[in-house]
């Protein structure tokens, strides 16, 4: 798989969901080299369920989380995103082939 050089929004409005808190969060995701980068918004809601058609990316774990600024760092994987989220990105150009 190649991975991009540069930072590149691959989700404008995706929801980030934890699956062990039961929280989520509004956010963007970015991918640059070979990790996730979401930029999230606001403290984390409980929701649940969460709709099908909403494009979500779920995690227990993360590679690192920036408090002050909201940010989490993942590993490009396509087990943190659900079907949604994966049809949308799947024609982009600068987005992973899974």
């Amino acid at each position: 798989m190649t991975f991009p050089t540069e930072p590149n929004c691959l989700i404008t409005g995706v929801t980030l969901f934890n699956e062990d808190e039961g929280w989520s969060k509004p956010a963007d995701l970015f991918i640059f080299g070979n990790r996730f980068i979401v930029n999230a918004s606001g403290e984390g809601e409980v929701r649940s369920p969460l709709p099908t058609h909403e494009k979500v990316l779920s995690f227990s774990e993360m590679d690192s989380y920036f408090e002050r600024r909201n940010v989490y760092i993942f590993p490009v994987a396509s087990y943190l995103l659900n079907d949604a989220a994966k049809a949308y990105i799947k024609d982009a150009p600068h987005a992973p082939r899974f």
